[in-house]
């Protein structure tokens, strides 16, 4: 039987307050320890992702900025992040969401540069072949697995041609397209979409329409991320356009995995680590899906002198699951 198991998380942000409590006078900056506490889940499965809500876009003396008109904040972040990324075990990140842009085209590069020279996957935007579809195929464990990543939109106006075909826009033509493009010569395909109200604990019926739409052109399972706050998983059973009737899932969101406090709102500290298993017992036979999901809480905190910045494990979850 060929089986691949994932662990997958929600936004990793980076608001000042997180960046200086990282910062050391003589060290640079050092981000490991937000990770340590969750890397043994990770050693656990055979590919880790996340959505990645920053840039890296190249030392500055203020990170987080705000845009003039909207007042959205601008993200962007130290390298060191990158590596910390790396060190704890993270092998995917997705990039198309609404601050990929917040440094413009160039930020876009660069945060592409910064993550392939540590060997760190990414999918959602295109930096280079810019118009060709952003997906990422993957043979793994037996499994050939693709993974698409579309958004909304991006709160920096794509104001040229090249910026808007370096980003993978949410374009249900174009996301039915590629899917259905995809279906036969895939086994597993994975789809991550920035979608859904901002601190809403349930999906709006334009998540849950795109979610049956992506299902009926052959996604096997949906993941959301945005939200900045966690909303239901679900599992079902659905016959897509190829009349296969199989097996679905989607996780509407899987809030903040890295983030502050937002807002005042304590739920946008809490996420999940989605353990997610894809296994089929032969070319022939239906894809399986079983999940877990560990739920967790980003500590952001002075204690005495130090900072006290970390992703600790909060409830455990065993798997559950739900038709619809």
């Amino acid at each position: 039987m060929a089986t691949i198991k994932l662990a997958i998380v929600g936004d990793l942000l980076m608001w000042d307050k997180q960046i200086v409590a990282c910062q050391h006078r003589t060290q640079g900056y050092d981000f490991n320890p937000v990770f340590r506490e969750v890397v043994p889940y990770f050693d656990q499965t055979d590919l880790v992702i996340g959505n990645l809500e920053t840039t890296f876009s190249g030392v500055e003396k203020q990170y987080q900025k705000k845009q003039f008109v909207t007042g959205y904040p601008m993200f962007n972040c130290p390298d060191a992040f990158a590596d910390a990324l790396k060190k704890s075990g993270f092998s995917i990140v997705t990039t198309a969401n609404n601050h990929c842009l917040d440094r413009g085209l160039a930020g876009l590069i660069r945060t592409a540069h910064t993550l392939e020279r540590r060997g760190i996957r990414y999918v959602g935007t295109t930096p280079y072949e810019q118009g060709k579809p952003s997906s990422l195929w993957l043979n793994e464990k037996g499994l050939r697995v693709v993974i698409f990543s579309y958004t909304y939109g991006t709160n920096v106006l794509a104001t040229n041609l090249a910026m808007r075909r370096a980003v993978s826009w949410m374009d249900e033509i174009k996301m039915r397209r590629e899917i259905m493009q995809a279906r036969p010569d895939a086994d597993v395909i994975l789809v991550f979409v920035h979608f859904g109200q901002e601190f809403q604990t349930r999906p709006s019926t334009k998540q849950k329409r795109i979610t049956e739409m992506l299902w009926h052109a052959g996604a096997d399972a949906v993941i959301g991320t945005h939200p900045h706050v966690m909303q239901p998983i679900v599992v079902t059973y659905r016959r897509d356009q190829f009349g296969k009737f199989r097996k679905r899932f989607v996780a509407y969101s899987l809030g903040n995995f890295t983030s502050k406090p937002m807002w005042g709102n304590p739920k946008t500290t809490q996420g999940g680590i989605l353990m997610l298993t894809f296994s089929m017992p032969d070319r022939y036979k239906k894809l399986d899906i079983n999940y877990r999901l560990l739920t967790t809480q980003c500590l952001l905190r002075k204690k005495e002198s130090a900072w006290d910045h970390r992703v600790v494990l909060s409830l455990s979850r065993s798997k559950t699951s739900r038709n619809r």
